[in-house]
């Protein structure tokens, strides 16, 4: 008679068996697949979370409005202006990002020019709600826009830039090059880059495009809730206590060195970044909170830092499985509740502050080591959902379609076919070639005409007469004849 195992056995077999899928686990990331041509679309997320991050080197922390420091004041500022946006106008992605980069646009040169009064201090408010707002419609693109490397490469200078902003605000650095010319340059490409972007670009996420997200995918939000908690309490450790915190700027920028050899060179999955946020920040927070001497506190603070920053790439990198979905809902859910969880970190820590403070070292650590192990115990669901489920092949293959495209557009009719040329054979002209792999890769006419440059009519054209070399009448009939064939011949490529 067959005898069942414990239960606790089977789900450390689980465990185990997903914590080695999960490492194996690789991607498709290339510098090759970042285009010019979306530069309008990768710049402006970056430039709002580092002005978002260095708000310090243009402001004097110290210094009090309202009754408060002006830095958490301003981060206020910059909340609310998130909500605003997801609340009230988010329908307006155009519109509304040129209006707010506008705004900022203005009130931070009237920031620069008045002199220091409560008026200044209120215009510097304006300025952090517009990017706030610009924020949301800057993720917006960030998610349905950009492909992986895109996305990557956005999030890569975003965080080096913390790194770098944290390192000169730890060292006293606060010249008026960083103070004024250098966020100013930020702002004005900001607002060059909201008025290139087009409605064409993104895709549609009507009700009746859109695909509801299965219910599991939603365990992702621990992501962004393990990061802002154990962000804020790592950093207010660190600006308590002696040692060097400036190391924790080098560490986020060297997370940065360290994420473009594992992801570029190695090209190693997305749990990678999760598990190096975990255990550099647990390790780093063990150090700061528990010293034996200055010199391995200066030790946690680099560890710490090296943790932050992979957190910060893992988080706006993540919300890339969205795309899959084109449900502008669950954007708007994943959204709301990744800010929440920001807000929640920052009401945690201020009420620890508050009612043990003498503890916060201890509870830190504590919080640090949970998310570690509940992660790992979170494995299976986490692969099922989120990191290994078939949402990772959907979210590679359409990014790496153009490496395909490039290959088989200069086969002419009558030439031999490429080996990587799902369609060897057939007489397709070049540009008929690239619709077909754009119609299989899921984007709509629409997106094809502004992907390649050509009028929508054209695109119609072109998809009308692939039909009628292919006797077919509709893509689905297109999917049946050569999805299996495409995608083959796209692995293929980007093996290549």
């Amino acid at each position: 008679m067959e005898t069942k195992s414990p239960i606790g056995t089977n789900i450390l077999h689980r465990t185990l068996n997903s914590l080695k899928n999960l490492w194996g686990a690789g991607n498709n990331l290339s510098f090759s697949q970042i285009r010019l041509s979306r530069l309008a679309y990768v710049l402006p997320l970056s430039i709002i979370l580092t002005l978002c991050d260095q708000r310090n080197t243009y402001m004097t922390p110290t210094e009090e409005f309202l009754g408060s420091d002006k830095s958490t004041i301003a981060f206020g500022a910059y909340a609310v202006g998130t909500f605003f946006v997801l609340f009230f106008i988010l329908k307006h992605k155009i519109s509304g990002i040129r209006m707010l980069s506008a705004i900022a646009a203005i009130s931070f040169a009237a920031w620069v020019i008045l002199p220091e009064s409560d008026i200044r201090s209120a215009v510097m408010l304006i300025f952090q709600f517009a990017i706030g707002g610009s924020a949301i419609y800057a993720t917006f693109a960030h998610v349905f826009v950009l492909n992986n490397s895109e996305r990557m490469f956005s999030v890569l200078l975003a965080t080096f830039n913390y790194g770098f902003s944290v390192f000169a605000q730890q060292n006293g650095i606060n010249n008026f090059f960083l103070a004024v010319i250098y966020p100013g340059a930020l702002v004005l490409t900001l607002l060059v880059c909201a008025f290139k972007l087009r409605e064409e670009a993104y895709p549609d996420t009507s009700p009746e495009k859109s695909i509801v997200p299965p219910k599991g995918i939603y365990v992702v939000l621990l992501c962004p809730l393990a990061f802002f908690l154990l962000d804020v309490f790592g950093e207010a450790i660190v600006n308590r206590g002696p040692g060097d915190s400036s190391l924790r700027g080098v560490g986020a920028m060297l997370a940065v060195l360290i994420a473009v050899v594992v992801h570029f060179g190695f090209r190693r999955g997305i749990w990678y970044l999760l598990s190096f946020f975990l255990i550099f920040a647990t390790i780093g927070l063990i150090l700061l909170a528990f010293p034996v001497s200055a010199s391995l506190r200066n030790v946690g603070n680099l560890l710490f830092g090296i943790g932050d920053g992979f957190g910060n790439i893992l988080v706006f990198y993540i919300v890339g499985l969205l795309k899959k979905y084109r449900n502008e809902k669950f954007f708007w859910r994943i959204t709301f509740a990744t800010v929440f969880s920001m807000l929640f970190a920052i009401v945690t820590l201020d009420a620890t502050i508050r009612l043990a403070e003498n503890y916060i070292n201890i509870v830190a650590v504590a919080l640090a080591v949970s998310c570690l192990f509940l992660f790992q115990f979170l494995s299976p669901k986490m692969q099922r959902s989120v990191f290994g489920s078939d949402w990772i092949d959907d979210f590679i293959r359409p990014d790496m379609t153009y490496i395909l495209m490039e290959k088989i557009g200069i086969i002419a009719e009558g030439e031999a076919a490429d080996a990587t040329d799902p369609f060897g054979g057939l007489k397709l002209s070049p540009r008929e070639k690239e619709v077909a792999m754009l119609l299989l890769s899921g984007l709509s006419l629409r997106q094809i005409s502004a992907e390649i440059g050509i009028a929508e009519s054209t695109a119609y054209g072109y998809s009308g007469s692939l039909y009628r070399k292919l006797g077919i009448n509709s893509r689905s009939e297109l999917f049946a004849r050569f999805g299996v064939r495409a995608a083959d011949s796209i692995e293929k490529a980007a093996g290549t």
